[in-house]
């Protein structure tokens, strides 16, 4: 007498390898993800996607590399003369998946055109489980929103994977390569050179969270967190980020924020500071750095008559100084990013990627949107 089979059934039986075998015949390019998706969609077959692999393997099918994949081919649009209203390209029709639902901070097909190449390489290995774009998406919205990893939205891949290439990401450097690449292609766009001759530096101090790293406290601006240095060139786009517990005073970590953006760009011949870097700092800079420090002070509130008494100046309220509101207005610019406005991160190294992103999410729209 045959004893009957025990132990856990098959997840999938040989009907539903079956099935399996002709949806990926029918569609060649999907991903493991979206096989899994489609498959329950169509057979209400419920499956992980290790599942969905081993039965591709049995089967003896394999998915293409990410680098043999067609790539999406960007809707093009050609306005009215004169348009009624600019397009910037974050429309529906523009997004990578128009079924799954976007958010204003997601990169469009434009955008993406100009990174894909540093974020999704091609090359061999196995191909990744969830799309590239997608876990850039995911960092966008965390940029933007300031929210917490365990919050992103469930349309998202889980909070842990999605950190987790942010890392690898945040050790190899790769937001400011894409900075640099947009910083270069925005100059020659604007038909200046890709690299500047003169610089401005300055500081923001920022609140840290109680996540703990390197912090210390402003006694200038009553802060007690961290403080990023940035030098910037005169249409404000960053040279270097040097971030900084706030105790740190700004003619302390000059030399290295400029030697900094002097490493990238040699052609750095002058840097305009305010009073914070005068005295020594500036010789330091000129001695250490080999440049030309210009220091722009604040014109003086009151003025002395010829009998010694002060009378009041002959411009009161706000005074523009030269060249120093382009790197203001550039810390406004991150100020955006409310997961810029406090520091959250534990490593000083995260934090610096998260500036280099928000300066690469302003560039790639400049350049996307004409």
């Amino acid at each position: 007498m045959a004893t009957a089979k025990r132990g856990r059934p098959k997840a999938l039986n040989d009907e539903g390898q079956e099935k399996l075998r002709a949806l990926a015949a029918e569609n060649p390019y999907l991903t493991l993800l979206q096989l899994r998706e489609l498959l329950l969609e169509r057979h209400q077959i419920k499956v992980c996607v290790e599942t969905v692999r081993t039965a591709l393997a049995a089967l003896g099918l394999s998915r293409p590399p990410p680098s043999q994949r067609p790539k999406p081919i960007p809707v093009l649009e050609f306005a009215a003369s004169p348009p009624a209203r600019r397009r910037y390209a974050y429309r529906d029709v523009h997004r990578f998946d128009p079924k799954a639902p976007g958010y204003p901070s997601d990169v469009t097909d434009s955008e993406w055109a100009l990174l894909e190449d540093l974020f999704d390489p091609p090359g061999p290995g196995r191909p990744p489980l969830f799309d590239r774009r997608i876990i850039l998406n995911a960092c966008l919205y965390v940029l933007r929103t300031g929210c917490a990893w365990r919050m992103l939205p469930k349309n998202f891949p889980s909070w842990d994977t999605v950190y987790a290439v942010f890392k690898r990401w945040s050790v190899k450097g790769l937001f400011e390569q894409v900075y640099e690449r947009l910083r270069i292609a925005h100059r020659q766009d604007l038909g200046k050179s890709g690299c500047p001759t003169a610089a401005i530096i300055d500081s923001q101090s920022v609140k840290t969270g109680p996540q703990g790293g390197e912090k210390g406290y402003d006694a200038g601006k009553k802060v007690k967190g961290r403080k990023r240095h940035i030098v910037t060139d005169f249409l404000g786009l960053m040279l270097a980020v040097l971030i900084l517990p706030a105790n740190i005073q700004d003619r302390d970590a000059a030399v290295a924020a400029v030697q900094a953006a002097k490493d990238k760009q040699p052609s750095i011949q002058a840097v305009i500071a305010d009073t914070a870097y005068a005295g020594q700092c500036a010789l330091e800079l000129e001695q250490k750095a080999e440049v030309k420090v210009e220091i722009i002070k604040r014109p003086n509130r009151q003025a002395i008559s010829q009998d010694g008494q002060p009378v009041a100046a002959p411009k009161t309220g706000f005074i523009l100084l030269p060249k120093r509101w382009i790197i203001e207005r550039t810390n406004g610019w991150l100020l955006r990013f409310r997961r810029l406005v406090v520091d959250h991160e534990r490593k000083v190294q995260h934090a610096t990627s998260w500036v280099w992103l928000a300066g690469s999410a302003i560039l790639w729209r400049r350049i996307a949107s004409g």
